[in-house]
């Protein structure tokens, strides 16, 4: 049976929950977090949490209501502390990067141990992942602005944003840079995200097209039930200092 995000968000918010049970505040890292409230009503932290965030928008970033804390940097390099973070959440950010492994590697570092990193990312070779990847960039800006309504869209800080799409998010590869970096997989799960289309006619009919157009021309190699994926990595107690780099 195909997953949503409905499907998902209790098993997210079970595993999360898992870090602050005795009810201790705890300190996360919202990366690539721009404007949205998303990990305070996402993953319904304790009260006294303190969350920070990074984002290269200074635009995005001042937007944002609930940070503790505001760093402006890009996480492929900006140097984050070792052992700082209980949680470290990129929601859908990796795919916009040209090097997302840099990332992953910075957020083990920056991770305490029994700590978790909770990604989001679209899945590369899913009809969402292609038509992305095959279509320019001023296509995305125009379903955004004129079929989603999003008149900000393209704006600076505002998506959508420039997508790379590398191989290194791929299920695949995202398990196995747990294996080589100490991480245990809490959590692993494949899901649709098109129902959040279903509002707008334009996009329905948009999707259809290009899901039979699609798996025509793969001869059904892509999958066409899910979109995206949500992983969760948990940082071993007692992993090498130099596990990140391994």
């Amino acid at each position: 049976m195909r997953a949503t995000f409905d499907d998902v968000v209790p098993s997210l918010r079970r595993v999360v929950g898992s870090l602050s049970s005795s009810n201790r505040a705890i300190r996360v890292l919202e990366a690539g977090c721009g404007s949205s409230r998303r990990a305070e009503w996402l993953f319904q932290l304790k009260p006294g949490s303190e969350i920070v965030g990074i984002d290269t928008s200074a635009e995005a970033i001042e937007e944002n209501p609930i940070l503790t804390e505001k760093i402006i940097g890009d996480i492929q390099t900006y140097p984050l502390r070792a052992n700082e973070f209980d949680l470290i959440i990129c929601y859908f950010v990796l795919e916009h990067l040209p090097r997302p492994t840099d990332a992953l590697q910075n957020f083990v570092r920056a991770t305490k141990p029994n700590g978790l990193i909770v990604l989001a990312v679209p899945l590369v070779n899913s009809i969402k992942g292609l038509i992305t990847k095959v279509t320019p960039y001023r296509f995305h800006v125009f379903v955004y602005r004129y079929l989603k309504r999003y008149q900000e869209a393209g704006k600076p800080g505002h998506a959508p944003f420039p997508t790379y799409l590398r191989l290194a998010i791929t299920p695949k590869s995202l398990v196995q840079f747990a294996t080589d970096n100490h991480l245990s997989i809490e959590y692993l799960q494949p899901y649709s995200s098109w129902e959040a289309l279903v509002s707008n006619p334009a996009l329905i009919a948009l999707g259809r097209f290009a899901s039979h157009f699609i798996e025509l021309i793969t001869f059904g190699k892509v999958p066409l039930e899910n979109s995206d994926l949500m992983i969760i990595m948990r940082k071993r107690d007692g992993a090498p200092k130099d596990a990140a780099h391994n």
